[in-house]
């Protein structure tokens, strides 16, 4: 059985894959970082949480191994101010998470975004040839 770690596990959209994923009978594990869950928190679930931020290399080490899938949708989307708000989760997360998954030789990355990054388009639907048009510093 393939086994599929989802980081941001318990947000809005990886919570939405976490049952997708766990539906079409992969078995599923949940990065993500605990907040304010108190550490006995479990997913209704039941599926592992492996607790930890993605800018910490060590916590995404210890999430990756054993599993054959990452599905990445980390980011501090509509959250982050300036650069450096916004740097070290999405470009520094996702280079930890990239670097990790090819030491564990994971089979498989999908990196989730957001046709968001292409800030106000002139033209819907937008396509990925639709010109940037950034509003803020996510875009």
């Amino acid at each position: 059985m393939k086994r599929v770690l989802i980081t941001g596990g318990l947000g809005f959209l990886g919570s939405a894959l976490v049952a997708e994923f766990a539906s079409a009978g992969f078995d599923t594990r949940i990065f993500s970082r605990q907040g304010r869950r108190p550490a006995s928190f479990v997913h209704p679930s039941g599926y592992p949480i492996a607790w930890g931020d993605i800018r910490d290399r060590e916590a995404v080490d210890r999430a990756v191994q054993g599993v054959n899938i990452v599905v990445h949708t980390v980011s501090n989307f509509r959250q982050a101010k300036t650069d450096r708000e916004a740097y070290p989760i999405n470009v520094g997360g996702t280079d930890n998470l990239l670097e990790v998954s090819a030491r564990h030789h994971v089979e498989r990355v999908v990196l989730c975004s957001t046709i968001g990054v292409h800030g106000n388009v002139a033209q819907v639907p937008a396509t990925e040839s639709s010109p940037y048009n950034p509003g803020d510093i996510y875009q």
